[in-house]
């Protein structure tokens, strides 16, 4: 949906976000995590990221955390698919300190901006601003990422690891859930 958005009667279009918002599907980070990533966190051959930073905001103006919200670093290993999206976008003389997903203008992307403003509006253009009376928001695209993983069979622990949570976080919030959605009493 972000990469087929054109400008509507506001004259903005979000296809501009379209990297960044698959980046939040395929790796299933925070998106503050997404927001500072930096080229110098990536590898050359785009196999391998190093999520390190984040960038938050505080009283309106972005601000880099040099650690993540669990103080944890972790190395996340890269599909062929994200591998090629961070190629196809990776500039050929790239700043170690630039940005990998910077708004328009070149700075960090605005979180609360984004989520009102372009997720909103794409997100309703395909009617899922709203599921099962609750508002998605680009976090989703984590609990996507997790719950997909999770369906794939991957453990609670190596999931726990690529996303930087617990496994027991893991399989409290995500694979007990589909189990119990999955299972039904027995006939006696």
């Amino acid at each position: 949906a972000f990469e087929t958005h054109n400008a509507g009667k506001k004259g903005i279009s979000y296809s501009y976000y379209t990297n960044f918002v698959k980046f939040l599907f395929y790796t299933g980070c925070r998106p503050s995590e997404a927001v500072g990533l930096r080229w110098k966190h990536i590898n050359d051959d785009c196999t391998k990221i190093a999520f390190t930073e984040a960038i938050v905001r505080a009283g309106g103006k972005p601000l880099s955390r040099e650690t993540t919200k669990t103080k944890k670093n972790r190395n996340f290993p890269c599909t062929n698919t994200l591998q090629a999206l961070l190629l196809s976008i990776k500039p050929e003389h790239s700043q170690p300190e630039a940005l990998v997903f910077p708004n328009r203008e070149g700075n960090p992307i605005n979180y609360n901006d984004f989520s009102r403003r372009a997720w909103k509006r794409v997100t309703k253009l395909i009617n899922l601003h709203e599921k099962n009376g609750m508002i998605t928001t680009p976090y989703n695209c984590r609990d996507t990422f997790i719950t997909l993983q999770a369906l794939q069979g991957n453990s609670s622990d190596t999931i726990a690891r690529w996303v930087g949570n617990t496994a027991e976080v893991i399989r409290k919030h995500y694979i007990y859930k589909l189990a119990l959605e999955h299972l039904k009493p027995t006939d006696i």
